[in-house]
């Protein structure tokens, strides 16, 4: 059984006015052209799905729903209407414990407001469909789609992975059965704050029974992600949900977050928020070159077109506003003229973004330890879903209780946060899991692995997983190589004890003495340098410090660095 699901983007419909003007968004054309039984909501009662043939939706095998984006008026779709997100709603009877009354006002739906009853209605039709599916066809697998989505539309994409994948794991479904298979978001902005780690955190997970939308979590029923983005988009408020790799110095500062499971891909397009977007546009005679290839990778075919292409591949219509301030994205330079189209593979480890993310945007003064650990810090939920979605969790079977009585523990933890690659935390955790060691000044001998040979290691036997140990991971070997092992794991031990508030003064400081150490080829060097970290983390940022008094600093503590001299 599979669902596909389509969100557009904000002010777009099917046949709506932004239509009329601009032309069809790719997500609109990938819908038409999907050969998918089409289901849409009863008018009379939002509870129920119907389809213009005698097929019961619920039986098809193959569905697909559609969703204007906020602010995008009424329109008539098909002969039916397509009421906006949210002015229109709920015009049944069922209790608003399953389903919200709640209306957004023109103030909300300027600012998206919309977008949360997409997002409440597609899990509701998503539930419903998993539900009567299941009670005909209980072995058979059911697999959600989203074959496209775009700006706020691609940022309700996310939040229903991600909510959809709490609904699924709290009924106690595995992934095995019921799966979100390929995910497309077309430059997922949400506008102005809202993407912030901050506002996110501080956010009420529901408001007016009405679930949140989550912009910066990828949910871990989701098997493959596409990520879209348009490099030439020039409006300041237009800041996209990114993943870190990309987010250069924090410029960008609206995470997104994607568990190690997910196979991601990322395309950066030299095309504006519109022109990735769009095919072509109505009111003259071009298409875009971005927009096409948008199309081709969603839908995998050619777009239809007789206009003339437009070569700029760059800036158009609101894009070019003199009203809104003006900022170049921070991954503009990965495209050129003469290579306007640059797609790679994510190979980040969500612990290691989530860490970073945290250290250089929370308020808290709690460490990224004690935030795990403690269920009441504000930060907790978040970096135990990291943890929880990590391959060190997945590998070693390790409790957060494991990382609060355990030295051994919160020192493998130190090394995994250090693990930038999803190869190299899996490297880690494997040699934890078969050896009770964590090293971190390994090398790995091969090139890096794909998603799919990581995963055939992942699940390998016993037996082939140290086999591919001993050939593939090289340890310290010399007297100099083991000493910079233990510099490594006393700075990695420290920075897992830093606080937010001191990322910028010694998180940066500590790690390029690590990177100095890697270069030298002195013992007395490597001393010298491990002895400066401890100096960076003694040193207290109070306002009130007096160097005579010989306070250190709260983030330091013996077990760092001291006992490695």
């Amino acid at each position: 059984m599979r669902l596909d699901i389509y969100f557009d983007g904000t002010g777009v419909s099917l046949n709506g006015s932004n239509e009329r003007i601009y032309g069809r968004s790719v997500v609109g054309h990938a819908f038409v052209q999907n050969k998918a039984e089409d289901v849409f909501f009863d008018p009379s009662d939002y509870s129920n799905l119907l389809s213009n043939s005698n097929t019961a939706p619920y039986q098809s095998k193959h569905c697909k729903l559609y969703f204007s984006g906020p602010v995008s008026g009424d329109s008539i779709y098909e002969g039916r209407n397509q009421f906006q997100p949210g002015r229109n709603y709920n015009p049944s009877n069922i209790s608003e414990a399953y389903l919200s009354r709640h209306q957004s006002t023109l103030w909300s739906q300027i600012h998206g407001g919309g977008w949360k009853h997409s997002l409440q209605l597609a899990l509701l039709a998503t539930v419903n469909l998993i539900t009567e599916n299941l009670a005909k066809h209980p072995s058979e697998k059911i697999i959600i789609n989203i074959p496209a989505s775009y700006s706020r539309g691609a940022v309700t994409a996310i939040a229903f992975t991600s909510t959809l994948s709490e609904i699924l794991a709290s009924m106690g479904f595995t992934s095995e059965q019921i799966s979100i298979g390929q995910v497309h978001t077309i430059d997922p902005v949400a506008d102005m704050d809202y993407g912030k780690l901050e506002a996110s955190i501080n956010r009420p997970s529901y408001r007016n029974y009405l679930a949140s939308v989550e912009p910066i979590r990828i949910g871990s029923f989701t098997e493959e992600l596409f990520l879209h983005y348009a490099v030439e988009e020039p409006r300041t408020l237009f800041k996209p949900q990114l993943p870190l790799l990309f987010d250069r110095n924090f410029a960008n500062n609206r995470p997104l977050l994607i568990p190690d499971k997910v196979k991601a891909s990322v395309r950066f397009s030299q095309a504006c928020h519109q022109t990735i977007a769009y095919p072509e546009y109505h009111q003259e005679e071009r298409c875009f070159p971005a927009g096409c290839e948008t199309f081709k990778i969603i839908t995998g075919k050619n777009f239809p077109t007789k206009k003339q292409t437009d070569s700029t591949w760059r800036h158009f219509g609101n894009a070019s506003n003199r009203l809104f301030s003006k900022e170049k994205r921070c991954f503009q330079d990965i495209t050129t003229i003469i290579n306007p189209e640059v797609s790679v593979p994510y190979s980040h480890s969500v612990l290691y973004d989530t860490y970073h993310y945290f250290m250089h945007n929370s308020n808290g003064s709690a460490t990224f330890l004690q935030a795990l650990t403690d269920p009441n810090n504000k930060y907790h939920n978040l970096l135990n879903w990291a943890y929880q979605n990590s391959y060190l969790s997945l590998i070693t079977g390790l409790s957060l209780s494991d990382f609060q009585e355990q030295l051994p523990s919160q020192q493998l933890l130190a090394q995994a946060l250090q693990c930038k690659t999803k190869q190299e935390l899996v490297l880690l955790a494997l040699e934890y899991k078969h050896y009770k060691q964590y090293n971190s000044q390994f090398k790995i001998i091969d090139n890096q692995l794909n998603h799919q040979d990581l995963n055939k290691l992942i699940n390998a036997s016993v037996s082939q997983q140290k086999d591919h140990l001993k050939q593939h991971y090289k340890l310290p070997t010399t007297d100099l190589e083991q000493y910079k092992q233990v510099a490594h794991h006393a700075i990695n031990n420290a920075m897992l004890n830093l606080r937010p508030s001191s990322t910028k003064e010694k998180l940066f400081k500590l790690q390029s003495i690590k990177g100095l150490i890697d270069k030298t080829n002195s013992e007395e060097r490597c001393k010298q340098l491990l002895y400066l970290a401890e100096r960076v983390t003694q040193h207290n940022m109070g306002l009130f410090h007096f160097r005579r008094l010989g306070y250190f600093s709260k983030d330091y503590h013996a077990i760092d660095l001291a006992t490695f001299f």
